[in-house]
């Protein structure tokens, strides 16, 4: 497979290592690539169907801490995290009656197999 000069050349997939060809193009990239801050998840939503019960067995079952709790119509913006775990990282209780869930839900049980619950 010919690879254009400055382009990255992955050659061991499997251990990761990397092939840089050498010009201009590709000392830029590392060079913008060093200067920035890495890459963080802050937040993961964790579909329930009660957010109440889910808030209940994060924080007494496993020890999390809630962190924010804001009330949006007849769902809320339910945040915890692990004391444990990295600083900022938080877990999203997202209700699954609300509409991208359902959408959300409905595509991943067509894909897997599963009901949809209605």
């Amino acid at each position: 497979m010919h690879v254009p000069p400055g382009l990255v050349k992955l050659i061991h997939p499997l251990s990761y290592r990397i092939n840089l060809e050498c010009c201009t193009f590709t000392t830029t990239a590392l060079n913008h690539i060093k200067q920035e801050a890495p890459v963080q998840i802050r937040l993961a939503s964790i579909m329930v169907d009660n957010q109440e019960n889910a808030l209940r067995f994060y924080t007494t079952i496993l020890g999390f801490v809630k962190n924010k709790d804001i009330p949006m119509g007849q769902f809320r913006w339910l945040t915890v995290s692990s004391p444990e775990g990295a600083e900022g990282v938080e877990l999203v209780l997202e209700p699954i009656g609300f509409a991208p869930a359902q959408a959300y839900q409905q595509a991943f049980s067509s894909c897997s197999g599963e009901e949809t619950p209605a």
